[in-house]
């Protein structure tokens, strides 16, 4: 069986985010929650593997990005690796979830890692920003500088294309295809030594996602940019859920800021939660 040290690096935060944009549920009102972006980080099995590598800090498209969000604390993926005492070297590779730019515009920082990113997402997304009638608001989540710099790493034959799903992709560690958020999700399927996880970006923001509320005791889809539909959205729930056998602590959301309510986590130097997910159930 395979076994990874799996830890989920913060990169920055909005400590008021408002809750009804983060799932899409009209009923939270003014609720404001604290919201993370953040990086997995997976090393064993000979391999050192970034889930999404963050934003840039020296790039205007971030910047802006970050400074009318009024997001805080933010750092580039390097600062954040060398942080636990990673070298951004080391990184062997990097699987993106999708293409928005909080998740994929750190590539630069990664001069030694392959690139997995599904080709329909990709192809998608140039598709649509070239397109004047799809919508801008959905458009200002796509960095094209970003775009065109994995386009770079292509040439350098750094860049691997899915097509859907992938078994074993590395030892214990599974793709599968997502729609619904975005075009081509791809979300990390581990079985660490039988122990079930997924890492699955923005599929979902938050595990009331999953859960359900009081009020409404169902699965609550994350409709935020999304170019897929409800039933897509929803599918992909249900198959999530088998995978971890109803647990869902061990599914993990790129946005996700209550992972310290549940799992071991601890604040470096930065400022930031670093979150290490262990075999055993969290608090």
């Amino acid at each position: 069986m395979a076994y990874y040290r799996i830890r989920v690096l913060e990169l920055g935060y909005d400590p008021k985010f408002p809750a009804g944009v983060a799932f899409d549920f009209w009923q939270m009102g003014d609720r404001q929650i604290y919201s993370s972006f953040s990086m997995t980080l997976l090393e064993g099995e000979g391999h050192c593997i970034l889930f999404d590598c963050g934003f840039d800090m020296e790039a205007k498209f971030d910047i802006e990005k970050i400074t009318m969000e009024g997001d805080q604390n933010c750092h580039d993926p390097a600062q954040v690796l060398h942080s636990v005492g990673v070298e951004p070297e080391k990184v062997d590779s990097i699987v993106l979830s999708h293409c928005h730019w909080d998740h994929m515009s750190g590539l630069r920082y990664f001069p030694n890692a392959t690139i997995y990113v599904q080709r329909a997402e990709v192809g998608n997304w140039k598709r649509v920003m070239a397109d004047e009638h799809f919508p801008l608001t959905h458009k200002s989540v796509v960095d094209m500088e970003a775009l065109k710099f994995l386009d770079a790493c292509d040439e350098e034959g750094r860049v691997t294309y899915l097509s859907g799903d992938v078994d074993e992709l590395f030892p214990g560690i599974s793709v599968r295809a997502a729609s619904g958020h975005s075009f081509a999700q791809s979300m990390l399927y581990i079985d660490n030594d039988g122990t079930h996880f997924a890492l699955i970006g923005d599929v979902s923001m938050r595990p009331e996602s999953f859960t359900g509320t009081r009020d409404f005791p169902c699965f609550l889809p994350n409709l935020k940019f999304a170019v897929g539909t409800v039933e897509d959205i929803t599918e992909s729930y249900e198959k999530i859920l088998a995978w971890v056998g109803g647990k869902v602590s061990r599914i993990f959301m790129t946005h996700n800021g209550s992972l310290a309510d549940v799992w071991p986590t601890y604040r470096r130097d930065l400022g930031l939660n670093v979150t290490t997910v262990s075999e055993a159930e969290g608090n």
